[in-house]
């Protein structure tokens, strides 16, 4: 085999490699899409239950709904997102672009509210 040869295989190698691993992001990011619709649709909900109600009380209760809510999506999101940069072909793309995990650290400002 040509030294030629070698290098168009090794190319074709590649490409295929970029396919797969183009392929992979694409399908996490329609699933986050999907949850990002949902998420969505849950907000909708949330603000019609709000706009129902009519006692202080009940907006209090509404809101605490509401952010408990925000914090369990948020929280889902986190980890959906350090998954993803975690495994192979987004972490590959993590490091590419320099996306980092989301820690703890960072999201100390939603503990500090319960």
């Amino acid at each position: 085999m040509s030294l030629l040869t070698v290098f168009f295989l090794l190319v074709i190698g590649v490409c295929s490699f970029f396919t797969i691993l183009l392929n992979r992001v694409t399908t996490k990011l329609s699933q986050l899409e999907i949850n990002q619709n949902e998420l969505e649709d849950q907000q909708k909900i949330l603000l019609d239950l709000q706009q129902q109600t009519d006692t202080p009380e009940e907006e209090l209760a509404a809101t605490e709904s509401a952010i408990e809510s925000a914090r369990q999506s948020l929280h889902a999101a986190t980890t959906a997102y350090n998954a993803i940069i975690g495994q192979f072909p987004g972490k590959l793309i993590a490091v590419l672009f320099g996306f980092k995990p989301v820690t703890d650290g960072e999201n100390n400002f939603i503990d500090s509210l319960e």
